[in-house]
């Protein structure tokens, strides 16, 4: 890495050893068209959505959540604890569409 004189550039530069690993970054992440969240209603909507691309992505066509990690990617491992009629309410019914 350098710096130029006047300051305003910052040069870095990359062994070539590191560069396969930087140039397979894309196949450990999922991506998404903006089209495909824009209509996405609540924050549950986003989070489910992109838990199931992620697995979907990995080839499970039908994945399977424990309660507790669906509770874990929504952070209510909190909230709505006595009551699983809230958490459908509040949390599932408010990530999917009317139509499912």
């Amino acid at each position: 890495m350098g710096i130029r004189d006047n300051n305003d550039i910052v040069s870095i530069r990359f062994n070539d050893l590191i560069m396969p690993y930087l140039v397979d970054l894309k196949s450990n992440f999922t991506q998404y068209h903006i089209t495909e969240i824009e209509n996405l209603n609540s924050n549950y909507s986003l989070i489910l959505f992109k838990w199931i691309m992620m697995k979907f992505n990995q080839g499970q066509l039908h994945p399977e959540i424990p309660m507790d990690e669906l509770r874990e990617i929504t952070d209510t491992k909190e909230e709505y604890q006595t009551r699983f009629s809230d958490f459908d309410k509040y949390v599932l019914k408010t990530a999917t569409p009317s139509q499912c």
